[in-house]
This record gives structure tokens, C-alpha cells and sequence, in this order.
């Protein structure tokens, strides 16, 4: 795995990418998916910002700021490595004869732009995939926001003036915000319930639909703390539950779901027995496993597959030359 993030990569990176990707540190809500696309922006405008250095040095920030992506997000998902490690190894290996400022300019526009085109294929991909299965649904239980599971969702809801979204408010998640506002932006019913009322909810839901952060050979994936609890329950109610993920999130390390603690003592401010923090823990895990064998399926933009057979698939489109 890689080691912490190290902010002296981008020291040579100039200030407009610097604060795009302080821009995307600091807001939300953005997927493994939306990132991967910022992060392609964000090799796009190093290019059309470095015109004026040489293609080497070009090439040396574009690398450093690759680096920079796999120490801070790739660290918990394999979809970041799995989509740059192909542009690192092109850039150490440009021949000096290939290193000329308009060569590495070129090489960063191509790539960003096939990027772009390989993820929204991907994700349109995934869509049809996902409305395929769910036609006919009417309520569905959305688990923090993923931009992938949206996609989903607004192939749905013009086919069904009815689609309504359960909500569960949570602390970890924003409070449901994101899923409410995007929700609200479809036209769909929305029913924001507190995060423990679960068991209460989930009888009146067709599914649950959850993103994934990466998916492992065993069929288990990881995602947002509470996504464990909800599987639990949808099993023990006989709701189908659903990972919605392309492909690229298939992890070869397996190990990427390990994270440093987190502490929500900022949104219990006021509380009273919180005030000096002293002998109070206020910790979570930001992110959790969920095992292959409380997951219905996986929609992926190979169709729907079974937890069992979602590794080969990701396999197979990486054999046959996919990213």
C-alpha cells in the first residue's frame, strides 16, 4: 500500500491544480468515480498550464501529481491505480527522442480525454444495466451518495412517476444531504428516516442500492460505515441488496479498507459532557466490509453478476485490454 499522502509532490504543480485538488479534498460529495474524473482534469489543465518548461519537466509533474493520486485515494480503492498506473509506466518510459513539451502535452490531453470517454461509457454502461433490473421498482433505499448508483437512479426515474427514495439519515454521510438534493433534482419522493430506523424502512423498499469504494475475489467490497448494517438487514427482511460499481474497482491488494480513525466530535458540539473531550472516544471507521454473501448482486456495465463471479468479469475486461 502506498505511504501517507505527501503534500511536497505537488510543490512544482502549479496553483490552479493545487487548488482543484485542495477543491476536491475539502468538498463532497464525490464517489470513487467522480474523483477518478477530477483527477483526470486534473492532469489536463498541468498540461495547458506547463507550456513553458520541458517535456521532461512536464512529464516529472505529471508524475508526481500521479503519485499524489495514489497516496491520497488510491490508498483505500484499486480503481485509482487501476486507472493511472498505465500513464505512469508511459511516462518513465518516454524515450528522450518523446520527451519534447508538445509530445507529453499531447500524451496528458489523449489520456485525460480517453479517460473521460472510458468512465461515462462505463457508467452509461452500468445505468442501463441497473434499470434493466430494478424496472418496475418504486421504492428504493439509497445508502450514502455515490454518483454511480445516481446513474442508476436517473435512468429510473423517468420510466416511474412513482420512484421513491428512502433516506437514511446518517452522521458519518452528511445526514442523507447529497442523496436528498440530487433526489429532489430527479423528482422523486424522498423519505429521509433516522439511520437506526432501518429495520422500520426496509419492509416497504424493492432494494437497496449501496456504491462500492472496491471490490475484492472473494466477492466482498467496502464502502461507507453502515453500508455492513444495511446489508444485515435487507438480508434478515429478504430486500434485495445491490452493489452498483464498474469494473475498475477491482482491488488486487486487498487490503486497502484498513483507514485511520475518524471522530464526529464537531457536528455533537454543544453537547454538554463533551465540552474538554476528556475520557470520551468519538471515533468510527470511515470505511467497512461487506461480505460477498449478503450481497444479491453486483450491477455492473457488464450486467448484473452474481458476488461470485464479479472478480472474473472485472478479469476478463482486463485481459481483453480494458482499463
Amino acid at each position: 500500500m502506498p505511504s501517507p499522502p505527501d503534500s511536497r509532490l505537488l510543490t512544482a504543480v502549479p496553483q490552479p491544480v493545487r487548488q482543484l485538488l485542495e477543491d476536491i479534498e475539502r468538498t463532497g460529495p464525490h464517489g470513487t468515480s467522480a474523483v477518478i474524473g477530477l483527477y483526470g482534469r486534473a492532469l489536463e489543465m498541468l498540461a495547458r498550464e506547463s507550456t513553458d518548461i520541458s517535456g521532461s519537466e512536464l512529464a516529472e509533474r505529471a508524475l508526481a501529481l500521479i503519485d499524489f493520486f495514489l497516496n491520497t485515494r488510491g490508498r483505500f480503492t484499486g480503481a485509482v491505480t487501476n486507472s493511472f498506473s498505465f500513464l505512469r509506466i508511459q511516462l518513465r518510459d518516454l524515450p528522450a527522442d518523446s520527451r519534447g513539451v508538445e509530445d507529453v502535452y499531447t500524451t496528458l490531453m489523449e489520456f485525460s480525454g480517453k479517460l473521460e470517454e472510458d468512465r461515462q461509457g462505463r457508467l452509461d454502461a452500468v445505468a442501463t444495466a441497473g434499470a434493466a433490473e430494478l424496472a418496475g421498482a418504486e421504492c428504493l433505499l439509497l445508502y450514502d451518495y455515490s454518483s454511480t448508483v445516481f446513474k442508476v437512479v436517473e435512468a429510473l426515474a423517468p420510466r416511474s412517476e412513482e420512484l421513491r427514495l428512502v433516506v437514511p439519515e446518517s452522521r458519518t454521510c452528511n445526514g442523507g444531504l447529497p442523496i436528498l438534493r440530487h433526489g429532489k433534482a430527479l423528482e422523486c419522493g424522498l423519505w429521509l428516516i433516522p439511520d437506526v430506523t432501518l429495520a422500520f424502512a426496509l419492509p416497504k423498499c424493492d432494494a437497496v442500492l449501496v456504491g462500492v469504494e472496491s471490490f475484492f475475489s472473494d466477492g466482498s467490497f467496502t464502502n461507507t460505515v453502515g453500508s455492513l448494517t444495511a446489508a444485515i438487514a435487507a438480508k434478515h427482511f429478504a430486500v434485495p441488496f445491490y452493489a452498483v460499481t464498474d469494473l475498475t474497482k477491482a482491488d488486487q491488494e486487498g487490503s486497502r479498507d484498513i483507514q485511520a480513525l475518524r471522530t464526529f466530535s464537531e457536528p455533537l458540539a454543544g453537547h454538554s459532557l463533551l465540552d474538554d473531550e476528556v475520557g470520551v472516544e468519538m471515533t468510527y471507521p470511515p470505511l467497512e466490509r461487506v461480505p460477498g454473501h449478503l450481497v444479491t448482486a453486483y450491477i455492473t456495465e457488464n450486467g448484473v453478476v452474481k458476488p461470485g463471479e464479479v472478480w472474473s468479469a472485472a478479469q476478463s475486461i482486463s485481459d481483453g485490454g480494458g482499463a
